[in-house]
């Protein structure tokens, strides 16, 4: 009989709620989904709003010494750790930043069994010395991006850090017909997204951009948390920019198919939603060469700037206005990039090999 695989047993799998991102996309929601239709079953573990589970995750984090903090997630730690330690199948914290308290606990003062994975979004700069000291806990993880994979070494262990790509429904985000826009209609631009985010760098560009191509205008979207920042309030003011604080899917859908090109002006940044959603619709995409954006076909897919550079970013945004042939070549090479890369089943797949590889000296996995 051959060997049992990690994938032979359900998968303990604790997740995060984030409800602007929609039922088509985002990690948290669709990784779980393609490892199914693989044939990897999963059990999930959200976390739940309610009284009593708010009340119930305070005082589990009270008798375990955890942090203050959003008491729901607490009860959805508390849930996956329990089933998690009843099997001997993988456990994965898609969300590790998030639940590094978990890490905390006196059980794992040794260090957490190898079969218990987290999944790093945050760039290395991002990482404090306190979330350091929990991530050091940790024996197995899985990185979205490749360019820090040395840095998470240095506290989860030489090899036991692999990446994973992130990915997209290339059925539900898809080009448009025709796929851009041609004719001599004013330029439009796109910005999605806040995590990372260089705001300061888009208000330049920008403003470039409107005494270059006085007509072109700028959709932002996804900005729940940074509209109150001063940039964003001063795109907010510019003539030619609108903020949609309300966006269902199918009205993103409609911006992507509809823009220009989209603008992607970063701080830092591991895998980025916005870059995969406009890649598997045909957009093409100007951005900020930092992390993991290479990853993801920046250089060898679309063009990248460097860092805090607008002179850059706005003339490359410029000639790519200029030049419809090149600028409709990028789009189709970026939705040929994501058919090859990004699908959620290639990606399920890729989860599974990694999955397997960090498990596979992990005593009694499996059996």
């Amino acid at each position: 009989m051959a060997n049992p695989q990690p994938e032979d047993f359900p998968w303990t799998v604790l997740s995060k709620q984030v409800p602007w991102y929609g039922a088509a996309t985002g990690y948290y929601g669709m990784l779980p989904e393609a490892l199914r239709e693989i044939g990897i079953a999963c059990d999930v573990i959200t976390p739940r709003s309610g009284l009593a589970v708010r009340l119930a995750g305070k005082c589990w984090s009270w008798l375990n010494g955890l942090p203050v903090r959003h008491q729901s997630a607490a009860f959805a730690e508390w849930s996956f750790l329990r089933r998690f330690e009843r099997r001997r199948a993988p456990g994965l914290m898609l969300a590790l930043e998030d639940n590094l308290p978990l890490l905390s606990l006196r059980r794992f003062a040794r260090g957490a069994p190898r079969r218990l994975i987290g999944v790093i979004h945050y760039p290395a700069e991002f990482w404090t010395e306190a979330m350091l000291r929990n991530l050091s806990r940790l024996r197995s993880a899985l990185v979205l991006y490749r360019a820090d994979t040395a840095f998470f070494e240095r506290y989860v262990g030489p090899g036991r850090v692999r990446f994973v790509p992130h990915g997209v429904d290339l059925v539900r985000f898809a080009p448009g017909e025709p796929p851009l826009s041609g004719g001599s209609a004013a330029p439009r631009f796109l910005a999605v997204g806040q995590f990372g985010r260089d705001f300061p760098l888009l208000l330049a560009v920008f403003r470039r951009l409107r005494e270059m191509l006085p007509e072109c205008e700028l959709d932002i979207v996804g900005v729940h948390h940074a509209a109150a920042e001063q940039p964003v309030r001063e795109l907010a003011a510019l003539p030619g920019v609108t903020i949609h604080r309300q966006c269902s899917h199918e009205q993103l859908l409609e911006l992507y198919r509809r823009t220009t090109l989209m603008l992607l002006p970063l701080r830092a940044c591991g895998a980025n939603n916005a870059l995969v959603e406009a890649l598997a619709c045909g957009v093409p995409v100007v951005a900020t060469d930092t992390d993991g954006v290479r990853d993801y076909g920046g250089e060898t897919v679309f063009p990248v700037v460097p860092p805090g550079d607008a002179a850059a970013m706005a003339g490359e945004v410029i000639a790519l206005v200029s030049d419809g042939a090149r600028r409709r070549a990028i789009g189709f090479a970026g939705r040929q990039f994501a058919e090859g890369n990004l699908g959620w089943r290639h990606v399920a797949l890729k989860h599974q090999e990694a999955v397997r590889g960090l498990c596979a000296d992990e005593p009694g996995v499996g059996s």
